[in-house]
C-alpha cells in the first residue's frame, strides 16, 4: 500500500484538472475501504487544499472519502467543479467505517472539519442518498449538479434528395434539454452514396440511398435521416472529359478513356426497339462522339443513310438553339456497314468509322473543332449537341427513330438540342471490372433495359452483388446473399445509363452489364 503524503505543513495546496479512473478499494493491506480520492488524517490534520475540475470514473468503493484517526480533523477541503461517475464498482458491501453498503460520493468519518463540494457532477452513484457521514459534527457541505440522463433524440430533416455533390446540414435535438451529456456520434449506411462528418454534415456521393444515423454518447438513443442523392447532371445536359491521348478512330471504341453511359431512349418516329449508348470526350483538336447500338436486325440497303440503320449526330457550335440551322449547325449521320458518312454542311477533317460488335454495330466520331468555328475550345465551353438513330428491321425504308434529347426535327431545327460543356476534369480510364462480360450458366435477369427493379435468378452460391457504373464507382451494394436464388435490386435513383452488375461467391464470379432507362 502507498501510504499517502504527510500533512505536516499543508498550507493552500492546489489540484486541478485530473480524470481519476477505477480507483479506490474496498480492501487495502489492512481490509479497509478507500476512497479514489483519500484522505485520512493518522500523525496531523490535513487541511487547506483545493481540488478543481478533478473527474473521478468507476470508483471502486467511494468517490471520495475524509476520515482519520487519533481526533485529527481533515478540514477546509475544497472540491470545484469536480464530478464523480460512478461509485461501488468492486460491488462488495462489507466495511469497516460504515455499515453494509456499496459506495458514496462522498463518505466521511473523520472527527472534525469541513470538506465542501461547490457545483458537484453525480452520475451512476450505487447509494442513495449519494453522500454519508459516520460523525454528524463533521459539516458535509454538498452542491450538487445531478446529471440529467438523455431520454430520446430526434433528427431534422428526417429525410433529403441531393443531387451529387450537393450537401445538407442534419440537426440533432436531444430530450430533454437540460441533459448534461447531450454529445451524438454520426454514421452513414452507405459511404459510397453518401458521407456524413462528426457535425452532422452529409455530402452526397453518387446516386443510391442512404441511412444517416445520430447515435447519443449518453444511452445509446438513435435517430435517422433517409438520403436520396440523384445525379447531378440535368436532364439535356452532358460533360465532355478531356483526354490526353486522342483515340484511334476505327469504331471500335477499345480505348478504356471511352466511358459509354448515356442512353438514347426517346422515341422521335414509331416504336424504336435499339438499345443505344453514347459517350463524349475532347482535346484541343477535336470532339471525339462514341455510340454503341444493341440492334438484332441490320439493314444497309438504302441510297439514304437516314433509312437504314444509322447514328446520327447534332451540333449547335454557338449553341443558340434555333428553329432553324445557320452557319453553325450541322447533322452527321453515320450508318451501318457504310464506308462513307453524310454531312448538312461538309466538314474538313471529319474522321468516322464504324464496327461490328456483338448483337450490333458500334460508331466512332472525331470532329474538328476548327471546322465548327471554334478556335479555341476550354473548358466551360458549352454547344448545343444532340445524338439520335435510326433503325431499319425489315429492309427499304427506316421503321423507327430515337433521339437522346432533341425531336422529329432535329434534321431542321436545333431547338430541341441538349447541352454539351466541356470540362476539365481527364477522362478516366474505366475498371478492369468493367472491361469484360461474363456470364454463368447459373444465372439469369431481367428486364433489359431496366427502370425500376432488376430480377436476377441465381443459384444460391453468391454472397454478394454490386452495380458499377463505366467509371467503376459502386452505386449498390448487399452483401448479405447467401443461399438466396431471387435477387430483387432496387435501381430506381440510378441515373440513366450503362452499369455493370457483380455477383461474388467464394469459389466463382460473375458480371454482366445492364441498361438503366
Amino acid at each position: 500500500e502507498f501510504d499517502g503524503y504527510f500533512f505536516d505543513a499543508n498550507t493552500n495546496m492546489q489540484v486541478s484538472e485530473m480524470t481519476i479512473t477505477n480507483c479506490g478499494t474496498s480492501k487495502d493491506l489492512y481490509n479497509q475501504e478507500r476512497g479514489a480520492v483519500d484522505f485520512y488524517a493518522a500523525r496531523a490534520a490535513i487541511k487547506n487544499i483545493t481540488f478543481a475540475y478533478v473527474d473521478i470514473v468507476n470508483a471502486q468503493r467511494h468517490g471520495v472519502q475524509l476520515g482519520g484517526s487519533n481526533g485529527y480533523a481533515v478540514n477546509n477541503i475544497v472540491f470545484n467543479n469536480a464530478s464523480i461517475n460512478g461509485t461501488g464498482a468492486d460491488g462488495i458491501t462489507t466495511a469497516v467505517f460504515t455499515g453494509t453498503c456499496r459506495g458514496y460520493a462522498a463518505m466521511a468519518f473523520a472527527a472534525s472539519g469541513t470538506t465542501t463540494f461547490n457545483n458537484l457532477t453525480l452520475s451512476n452513484i450505487s447509494q442513495s442518498p449519494p453522500t454519508y457521514k459516520t460523525n454528524q459534527a463533521y459539516n458535509l457541505v454538498v452542491s450538487t449538479t445531478q446529471a440529467v440522463s438523455v431520454t430520446s433524440m430526434s433528427v431534422s430533416p428526417t429525410s433529403a434528395s441531393l443531387a451529387v455533390g450537393a450537401a445538407q446540414q442534419l440537426a440533432a435535438t436531444v430530450a430533454p434539454s437540460n441533459a448534461t451529456n447531450k454529445n451524438v456520434a454520426w454514421s452513414t449506411s452507405n459511404a459510397n452514396v453518401a458521407t456524413v462528418n462528426s457535425s452532422g454534415l452529409v455530402t452526397a456521393v453518387a446516386a443510391g440511398s442512404a441511412t444517416i444515423t445520430a447515435t447519443t454518447q449518453d444511452g445509446g438513443k438513435t435517430a435517422t435521416s433517409a438520403i436520396t442523392v440523384t445525379s447531378s447532371q440535368a436532364a439535356g445536359t452532358i460533360s465532355a472529359r478531356k483526354v490526353s491521348t486522342a483515340p484511334t478512330i476505327n469504331g471500335s471504341l477499345s480505348e478504356t478513356t471511352w466511358n459509354l453511359t448515356q442512353t438514347v431512349g426517346k422515341a422521335t418516329i414509331g416504336t424504336p426497339n435499339n438499345t443505344v449508348t453514347f459517350g463524349v470526350m475532347w482535346d484541343a483538336a477535336n470532339l471525339y462522339v462514341g455510340a454503341k447500338v444493341l440492334d438484332a436486325n441490320l439493314f444497309s440497303d438504302s441510297p439514304d443513310a437516314w433509312n437504314d440503320d444509322a447514328v446520327e449526330v447534332y451540333i449547335d457550335a454557338n449553341n443558340n438553339k434555333l428553329t432553324s440551322y445557320d452557319g453553325a449547325d450541322n447533322q452527321i449521320i453515320k450508318g451501318y456497314n457504310k464506308a462513307g458518312v453524310t454531312t448538312k454542311v461538309a466538314l474538313s477533317g471529319l474522321q468516322h468509322a464504324w464496327a461490328a460488335i456483338s448483337g450490333g454495330y458500334s460508331v466512332e466520331l472525331a470532329i474538328p473543332w476548327s471546322a465548327l468555328g471554334i478556335s479555341a475550345p476550354a473548358a466551360g465551353t458549352t454547344i448545343g449537341f444532340d445524338l439520335g438513330y435510326d433503325d431499319d428491321d425489315n429492309g427499304g425504308d427506316r421503321d423507327s427513330q430515337g433521339a437522346w434529347n432533341g425531336t422529329v426535327n432535329n434534321y431542321a431545327s436545333t431547338a430541341g438540342f441538349g447541352s454539351l460543356t466541356l470540362s476539365s476534369t481527364a477522362a478516366r480510364e474505366a475498371s478492369a471490372l468493367a472491361a469484360t462480360d461474363a456470364t454463368a450458366p447459373t444465372l439469369s435477369y431481367w428486364p433489359t433495359p431496366v427502370t425500376q427493379e432488376l430480377n436476377i435468378a441465381a443459384d444460391g452460391s453468391y454472397q454478394q452483388v454490386e452495380v458499377f457504373d463505366m467509371l467503376g464507382r459502386v452505386h449498390y451494394r448487399d452483401a448479405t446473399l447467401a443461399g438466396q436464388t431471387a435477387l430483387r435490386l432496387d435501381l430506381s435513383q440510378l441515373a440513366a445509363g450503362v452499369y455493370l452488375v457483380r455477383l461474388q461467391g467464394e469459389q466463382q464470379a460473375t458480371q454482366f452489364r445492364t441498361v438503366k432507362n
